[in-house]
């Protein structure tokens, strides 16, 4: 089904409020509209991507998710978790709670 190459054209009609929510939906996405109605035609789901404002909080998150893996890591490694490794892992926690509390709730799925 995927495999095949995309030369069959399909064309409906609609009205303009739901040509504004497809485009809408679909910039929101950050999908073409043509790979909105894709993932919409097989049922996968579509989530919106997060606003610029969040995207600082995002690169934060996935920065500290990165430093509780190094810490996992050495844990293996050494077969231990030291009072370092237990101290650094908690002030990650509270960073990480601070960052939910701020907001965003994001990324959120889009009705299709």
């Amino acid at each position: 089904m995927y495999e095949e190459g995309r030369t069959a054209a399909f064309m409906w009609r609609m009205t303009p409020t739901e040509k504004a929510a497809l485009k809408d939906k679909a910039r929101r996405s950050g999908l073409t509209q043509t790979a909105f109605v894709r993932k919409a035609v097989w049922n996968q789901e579509v989530k919106e991507i997060p606003p610029i404002a969040n995207q600082e909080q995002l690169r934060i998150v996935r920065a500290i998710g990165n430093n509780i893996n190094q810490v996992v890591h050495r844990a293996n490694a050494y077969g231990a978790l030291y009072r370092q490794d237990i101290e650094e892992i908690k002030e990650l926690q509270r960073e990480l709670l601070e960052i939910a509390r701020e907001g965003a709730n994001y990324p959120q799925n889009l009705a299709l």
